[in-house]
């Protein structure tokens, strides 16, 4: 956390001493979400031996964002990205005792959202600005999980968590106000609730993001 506030002061006094040279921009974004895969802890806790798992592995994200160059090399942006859901299932047969032949499956789905605020370096490179960015996101899962033959009994819990965000990417101006961007952001350390496990029981994982932008200059 003391890196977080470390991190967090230099964005905002860099705003405030260079906020009148500012050439601000607004956009939103699409892409790809990769998110960790809990295939075997879905497998280790399912009452049937013998039991196999299936997820998803990747999701739609889309976002929002605005920020301001401050210099030709530095600047600040705050987004905020949806990144999607994936969704997995355990299943297995009973195969002795009076419940045999019964199968036992279980669902789970995990869905993201993330706030961030982070500092952009830049190098010009071509037509366009090469640049890479670090700062810290704001971030909230929700698990929700079905239980049973027939997967009726549910359970839902959410986790927040807040931590580093870091990337790169290529932004390329097709006009003088229209900006597009192609980039890949790690959000470091995302708690997720331990599927299958008692609520406030977590683990810490990574999301992925691959995305276009187009932003309006100004």
């Amino acid at each position: 956390m003391k890196k977080v506030s470390v991190l967090s002061a230099v964005v905002l006094s860099s705003v405030a001493l260079h906020s009148h040279a500012a050439d601000f921009f607004v956009g939103a974004e699409a892409g790809v979400a990769l998110f960790p895969d809990f295939t075997d802890r879905a497998v280790q806790t399912s009452p049937v031996q013998g039991s196999t798992a299936t997820q998803d592995k990747t999701s739609a994200a889309f976002g929002i964002y605005g920020g301001a160059w401050l210099t030709e090399n530095f600047g600040v942006e705050a987004a905020y990205t949806d990144l999607g859901k994936v969704e997995g299932s355990v299943s297995g047969t009973i195969t002795s005792g009076p419940a045999a032949g019964t199968t036992v499956r279980s669902t789970y789905k995990y869905s993201a959202n993330a706030l961030s605020v982070t500092a952009l370096g830049g190098i010009k490179l071509g037509a366009g600005t090469l640049y890479g960015k670090a700062g810290i996101y704001s971030a909230t899962v929700k698990n929700e999980t079905a239980t049973g033959p027939g997967g009726s009994v549910t359970d839902s819990a959410s986790t927040s968590s807040t931590g580093l965000v870091y990337g790169a990417g290529y932004a390329f101006p097709f006009t003088k106000h229209l900006v597009g961007k192609a980039e890949v952001a790690i959000y470091d350390g995302v708690q997720f609730q331990k599927l299958f496990a008692q609520k406030g029981t977590n683990v810490s994982e990574n999301i992925t993001k691959a995305s276009l932008g187009l932003a309006y200059a100004f």
